[in-house]
Order: C-alpha cells, then sequence, then structure tokens
C-alpha cells in the first residue's frame, strides 16, 4: 500500500467518527442539557406550555421549568380559556370582556334584568367593569304611567296601574259651563286615553234646549239665500295693472263660495256695444276658470250703464234665481260714467238696484264719487288698492262689509 492509498483510508475513516461525534452531541443539545450540570442550568426559569401566541397576555401568565431527575416539565402556567364577565381577559387575545349582550330573555344565571315579559322582552344584559347590568327599552317604566298598550313595568298586566278619572272636556272654550254639556272623565282604553261621559256642544236646533251650549235656546240661524253675484269689471286701457290682482282676487272667491253660489262676468269697456255680458250665471270656479278678463284698450268705461242695465230686469238677461241673494262686484280705476242717451245717474242706478234687491259693491279709486251708486241700494265702496283683495270681496258677500 503506497502512501496514496494510506492518506484515503485515514480520511474516510475519520469522516465517520467526526459524523457520529456532531450527531450524539446536536442529541443532547436537542434535550436540553448535555449533562446533570447543564439540567440543573435550566430548572425554575420562565417558561409557556402552550402556544406562544397566548403567553403574558391576559390570564396566559409563565410558568417555571421543574426538573425531576433527566426529565422537566413546564409548571403553573396559564392557559386561555371562554371570556366572561369579569373584568379579566380570560381568552388571552388582549382584550377583556368583550362577551355578547344578552337579550332579558335568554337565560342568564343571577341576570341583572327583570323577566322577559311586557317591554322587558327586549331588555339587554350588558357587561360593563366586569359585572352583568341591564340596558331597558325606553319604554320601561318602573311605576307605570303610560297609556299605550304596552307592558311598562314588566309586570304581565297591560297599562295595569293607570288610574283614570281626572276631568277633561274635548269641547270649545268654557262651553261646559253652560248646560246640557258638562264635563267627563278619562279612562285608559285600547292604549288610547279617552274622555268618557261628557257632553259637547251640538247643532242648534228648535226643541227647547240650548244644543251649541252658547247659552242661548233656539237660537236657530235661517238658512241663508243661495248667492247670484254679478262682477262687472272696467276692461279699459287704464285698468292694465290693477285688473291681474282683481281676477287673482276672483279667482279665489269663486274656490271660497258656497257649492249652491252661481256668478256671472259683464264686461264694461267692450267694444263697440260698451256693455256686454261674457257669461251669464252659473258655478263660479267654471265662469273664472272660463273668463281670463285682461284689459282691451278700449277707452270707455261704462260702469254706472252696467249697473243699470244689470238691476233693470230684462236689461241683460240674465238667470236670476227668484229666492237669491243678488249682488254686484263691480272693478274700475275711473269714476262713475255712463255714455248712454240720456246719461244714467249714480242715484238712478241706486234706486234700481234698491227696486229690484240687488246690493253693489264696488272697489274704486275715487270713492267719494261712487258713494250715491251704492248708498240707497245697501251697497258699499272700497278701495281698489285694498292689500286682501280676496278677503274684502269675501267680507262684503257675507257681512255686507269689506273690511
Amino acid at each position: 500500500m503506497n502512501n496514496r492509498e494510506l492518506i484515503k483510508e485515514f480520511l474516510s475513516t475519520g469522516l465517520v467518527a467526526l459524523f457520529l461525534v456532531l450527531l450524539w452531541v446536536s442529541f443532547l443539545l436537542a434535550a436540553g442539557c448535555t449533562d446533570e450540570g447543564a439540567l440543573a442550568k435550566t430548572c425554575g426559569t420562565p417558561c409557556y406550555g402552550g402556544p406562544g401566541k397566548y403567553a403574558e397576555q391576559g390570564e396566559c401568565h409563565l410558568g417555571t421549568w421543574v426538573c425531576d431527575g433527566d426529565e422537566r416539565t413546564c409548571d403553573g402556567w396559564g392557559s386561555p380559556s371562554p371570556e366572561k364577565c369579569d373584568g379579566l381577559d380570560n381568552d388571552c387575545d388582549g382584550d377583556i370582556d368583550e362577551v355578547q349582550p344578552r337579550w332579558g330573555r335568554d337565560i342568564l344565571v343571577n341576570s341583572p334584568c327583570p323577566l322577559p315579559v311586557g317591554v322587558c322582552f327586549w331588555s339587554t344584559a350588558v357587561c360593563m367593569d366586569g359585572q352583568w347590568e341591564c340596558l331597558n327599552p325606553a319604554t320601561y317604566e318602573a311605576v307605570e304611567v303610560s297609556c299605550d298598550g304596552y307592558d311598562n313595568d314588566c309586570d304581565g298586566t297591560i297599562d295595569g296601574n293607570i288610574i283614570g278619572g281626572d276631568s277633561c272636556y274635548t269641547g270649545p272654550g268654557r262651553t261646559w259651563e253652560a248646560l246640557p254639556c258638562h264635563r267627563g272623565f278619562y279612562i285608559c282604553e285600547g292604549g288610547v286615553t279617552k274622555c268618557i261621559n261628557e257632553r259637547t256642544p251640538e247643532p242648534e236646533i228648535c226643541d227647547g234646549i240650548d244644543n251649541d251650549c252658547n247659552g242661548l235656546t233656539d237660537d236657530v240661524p235661517a238658512t241663508p239665500a243661495p248667492l247670484d253675484i254679478v262682477v262687472v269689471a272696467d276692461t279699459s286701457t287704464s285698468m292694465i295693472v290693477p285688473l291681474p290682482r282683481v281676477v287673482q282676487a276672483l279667482q279665489e272667491v269663486a274656490l271660497a263660495l258656497p257649492d249652491d253660489a252661481r256668478m256671472a262676468v259683464v264686461d264694461a269697456a267692450q267694444i263697440p256695444s260698451c256693455v256686454y255680458l261674457n257669461h251669464n250665471l252659473g258655478d263660479p270656479v267654471t265662469v273664472m276658470a272660463a273668463h281670463n278678463l285682461s284689459a282691451n284698450g278700449a277707452a270707455l268705461e261704462c260702469t254706472l250703464d252696467a249697473q243699470w242695465k244689470i238691476c233693470n230686469e230684462g236689461g241683460l238677461s240674465l238667470d236670476w234665481r227668484e229666492d237669491s241673494r243678488k249682488v254686484i262686484l263691480g272693478f274700475t280705476d275711473e269714476w262713475t260714467q255712463s255714455h248712454d242717451s240720456p246719461p244714467v245717474q249714480p242715484i238712478q242706478a241706486a234706486d234700481a238696484c234698491a227696486t229690484m234687491g240687488v246690493v253693489p259693491f264696488w272697489w274704486v279709486h275715487h270713492q267719494a264719487l261712487w258713494e250715491p251708486a251704492v248708498q240707497n241700494a245697501g251697497g258699499a265702496i272700497f278701495d281698489l288698492s285694498h292689500p286682501n283683495l280676496a278677503d274684502s270681496i269675501m267680507n262684503s258677500i257675507q257681512s255686507g262689509c269689506g273690511g
């Protein structure tokens, strides 16, 4: 065997031996000790027997290595447990008392909530500062006072503690002071507070009783006569500004009139006839919708002539009702004018209306000049620039005063 072969055999044998030595050392290291002295060095040091992510969080505290001969165990370490309401981090996730709220109807030992009846069915036990506390709904009442159809105090009885008896009255003002009206008293019924056994005003009838409790017996109002209204509009050029206000006011009045009222429209500046019946007596809303009055460029204002013809039987062939209350609503910015031959005088026009029972109301700028045209007929004169024209018209129709 030459020198080269000796060297190869030595190297191969030595490498195998070295490998075996290293394997034994690594085994001893993995076991935690290489001898009794090394094992002793780990005893009493901190350890954790569960997954490392829980160590030293909440209740998952570290333990201590305990050695027994060649063996060692990790003793006294804390393991995670289901979270409880106790002010501790039981599941070692870094959060304290993250337990879910519990409905009052859920089973919970020593629940702070009332029994789950009535509105307490929606009570909720929540964990606060390590203790269960009860959050009751807004409708909960320790002593029931609300008449609302709920068992607010959770005693099993709906509106059971509501005590009625307080006096009540739903009529207007102090009409309860006039017999036969009188007060009643409150009760709680079906979740609603009711006033019972009261007597409130009723429509007055002819029966010897003060039905409406106003202190007067059998003050039955007379049945009002139906209204027949004739609108007289000056549509000359000078009315170009006020006329739209007049039309707007009349449209509002038409909507507010009684169902049996009728209205006609007469143009007092029509070319060439001067006075023209635009629409005979009919439904006020329909009539005003059909006639959008506007200034037509005429120069003549035949306002007195219009009143004269309206108040002369057959003058304009108006379809008056015999039992109606007849009214003229006239609108002009000029003084009294007549273009008939001979001219109609203001007093003459008023007398004609008085004879026929027609009451004229005019809205004008020259009020003093118009007074003679209405005085003898029970009418009135008002300012064409009235700020509340519709109200003024309604007041004149209802009470004979435009306000």
